[in-house]
């Protein structure tokens, strides 16, 4: 269940306002890392990313998961 829906971008109003799974980069300590299924809400027309709370508590998750195996393997 979705924490909320977006009817349109709430950066620049535009309708054109969908929600996604995909991969995303996000950065973490200076290291990009390349989330896979993550789940958001874009705006097709500035591009515009944005999360619910359990979205980010899932990306920051799956970070957390990653930097404790780079640091296992350094």
């Amino acid at each position: 269940m979705e924490e909320f829906e977006l009817d349109q971008c709430p950066a620049c109003d535009s309708a054109e306002i969908r929600h996604k799974r995909g991969v995303v980069m996000h950065g973490r300590k200076g290291i990009d890392v390349r989330v896979p299924r993550a789940t958001y809400w874009q705006c097709g027309k500035c591009e515009e990313r944005f999360y619910t709370a359990a979205d980010m508590r899932r990306l920051e998750e799956y970070l957390d998961k990653y930097m404790g195996h780079r640091k296992a393997a350094a």
